[in-house]
């Protein structure tokens, strides 16, 4: 299968924007933290305060997504590559902790974010939003990268 590549210039601070198919049992959401496999695909980010490439799933607007659409297994998935000081909103899951301006943000380790526990900080929070009366809804959240 041929790959899509679309390189945004870096030189100006922009993300470097590409698509990659997300991988088999991986339904993927705009602002999920994102691994790549030897495959070459996408899946959540699958280790809770792990280290890994700043990959976050970006809502298929070119097409007419919206920020609320799923990528399916096997999907192009539309993904941003940033890098430090950028600002991106990701996910955070239901019941998330609250968070405030100037947190420090670590995978969750299912493709969301959470208040930094004992993990590598991969952002810091520019926004408060508290998702912790929500059990079944995720929440967007704007960070500044690590």
């Amino acid at each position: 299968m041929s790959q899509v590549i679309i390189a945004l210039s870096n030189q100006t601070g922009q993300p470097v924007i590409s698509e990659r198919k997300s991988a088999a049992g991986s339904a993927i959401k705009a602002g999920y933290l994102l691994q790549q496999n030897a495959a070459n695909e996408v899946l959540e980010h699958a280790v809770a305060g792990g280290s890994g490439q700043k990959l976050f799933a970006l809502p298929n607007l070119p097409v007419g997504g919206t920020t609320s659409d799923t990528y399916a297994v096997g999907d192009s998935v539309r993904l941003g590559a940033f890098h430090s000081g950028q600002e991106v909103f990701v996910k955070l899951a239901p019941s998330a902790a609250a968070i405030v301006i100037g947190d420090e943000i670590e995978s969750a380790g299912n493709g969301t974010m959470r208040v930094q526990a004992a993990g590598e900080v991969l952002a810091y929070a520019v926004e408060s939003v508290d998702n912790s009366g929500d059990a079944v809804n995720e929440a967007f959240i704007k960070v500044r990268i690590a």
